[in-house]
Formats: structure tokens, sequence, C-alpha cells
């Protein structure tokens, strides 16, 4: 993933996090580490769910 799609994603991850929205990810390694930083700028890591296929 680029780096701009990485700043994209995480900036959209804070701006569903200050309105108070749940973020669901599955984990998969270039989505997850934008959003977790969207997450932990926001100061909300209680909105954050993984969803992990293997636990389905």
């Amino acid at each position: 993933m680029g780096f701009m799609h990485q700043q994209l994603i995480e900036i959209l991850n804070y701006s569903m996090l200050i309105t108070i929205n749940h973020i669901y990810t599955s984990g998969a390694s270039g989505t997850n580490i934008t959003v977790i930083r969207g997450i932990l700028r926001a100061k909300h890591p209680e909105l954050l769910i993984v969803l992990l296929q293997q636990s389905l």
C-alpha cells in the first residue's frame, strides 16, 4: 500500500472516531497499522474492533 493511501486511511479513521463511530478492521497488515494510528490520534482506542477471519 502506498504512503498516500496510508495517510488517507488514517485521516478517514480519525474523522470517523472523533464523531464517536466504531471502526471494524480485518487485521490486514497494511490497513491495520493505519487504522491503529488513526485511533491513537483520536484518543479513542475503546472504539476499535478487530475481526479475525480465523476466529469466525
